[in-house]
């Protein structure tokens, strides 16, 4: 079921993107992995997540992660709304909210740094932190745009 929901997610984002004039780059697909401490339980885990993102402007970008947890973590399909705002063309502000229960609680919130490699390849490490779970992680990924 995972890699039928995976595979549908890339063919829509690929379908869109050949749309696009290839001058705009509105599309962003990134795969990433986190590492998350959880302090009050004293569980850690880790994630693996796809995310696409849509450039609103040239600062805001907004869009839909799917991701699966393995380690004290270990669930599913697990859905989330994530946004990044670039307070300069290198840092950003990161949020994510959870659709489904698999995805946590509420709002995580974080900061990143985007290291660009040409005008289509790029590396985000951001640091999160869930609000609700009182969730610290680091998410590393690389992200292709079009």
């Amino acid at each position: 079921m995972k890699n039928l929901i995976l595979s549908i997610s890339f063919v829509f984002f690929s379908l869109i993107a050949s749309a696009q004039d290839s001058a705009d780059y509105k599309f962003t697909i990134m795969g990433d992995a986190g590492a998350f401490f959880v302090s009050g339980d004293g569980y850690s885990g880790g994630a693996l997540d796809v995310m696409g993102f849509y450039s609103i402007t040239e600062k805001i970008q907004a869009g839909a992660s799917l991701g699966i947890g393995f380690g004290d973590l270990e669930y599913d399909a697990a859905i989330s709304a994530i946004a990044r705002y670039f307070v300069t063309d290198a840092i950003f502000a990161y949020g994510e909210y959870a659709l489904t229960d698999t995805a946590g609680e509420g709002l995580t919130a974080g900061a990143g740094y985007r290291f660009k490699f040409g005008d289509r390849i790029e590396f985000n490490p951001t640091a999160v932190y869930g609000l609700d779970a009182e969730e610290l992680g680091v998410i590393m990924g690389f992200a292709f745009r079009f």
